[in-house]
């Protein structure tokens, strides 16, 4: 099939590139559509995904910071301490101070650097550990506790030292539906 252009004065080359390509009004709202579609159905996936994502980062946080802990208190000869706010919304870590009150009751203050800066957990996300503290000892052990990271029940996971002595473990945990099953 030949085309046949548009020539004579008026039209340039160019003019007859344009006159002879494009797509229809019709075209373009059905491929729009096809798009916001796809986008719709895509999107849930991604706001669970990303919650998965703040799951998993607040557990390897939590481990690092008990494992960042069981080293210093290791080659720095002192206790560490792990502690959680009241309502487990937050975390943070100590050191033993080398300045002991007149009662000889132990006290720990904030170690001076990032690592002892206060680290806080993201609203969906919810923390349930049996202890306030996790002390970490100058031989390589450390208190036996086991803290379930859950996003609303669905997905948990456990930063656990109940394992095996000296180690903390990071697994996925059985939900209560799972459990159920």
């Amino acid at each position: 099939m030949q085309v046949k252009r548009k020539t004579g004065p008026g039209f340039t080359p160019l003019e007859n590139f344009f006159s002879l390509t494009g797509f229809t009004v019709v075209e373009l709202l059905l491929v729009g559509i096809v798009l916001l579609v796809v986008a719709a159905l895509v999107s849930p996936n991604f706001s669970g995904t990303f919650k998965f994502f703040q799951l998993k980062d607040v557990a390897s946080r939590l481990s690092y910071l008990m494992r960042y802990a069981q080293s210093s208190a290791i080659t720095q000869e002192n206790v560490y301490r792990l502690e959680f706010s009241g309502d487990l919304s937050s975390f943070w870590l100590k050191q033993k101070s080398q300045d002991t009150d007149q009662s000889g009751a132990e006290e720990f203050e904030r170690i001076p650097s990032r690592l002892g800066k206060t680290f806080k957990v993201p609203t969906d996300i919810k923390l349930v550990s049996p202890r306030q503290t996790i002390d970490f000892y100058t031989d390589g052990t450390m208190d036996k506790v086991s803290v379930q990271v859950c996003y609303k029940e669905k997905k948990c996971l456990n930063v656990s030292t109940e394992e095996q002595s000296g180690y903390i473990h990071v697994f996925e945990a059985a939900t209560e539906t799972e459990t159920e099953k």
